[in-house]
């Protein structure tokens, strides 16, 4: 888990959300959202 938040993605879990209410919305976009 420390990985995915920690290393992998620690400032993409936030930032989609607030930049990004599409991802709010569709939800399971959100994580294909942030990796692009």
């Amino acid at each position: 888990m420390s990985t995915t938040l920690g290393m992998a993605r620690p400032f993409c879990v936030a930032p989609p959300r607030m930049a990004r209410p599409s991802s709010k919305r569709t939800g399971g976009d959100g994580a294909s959202s942030h990796s692009e």
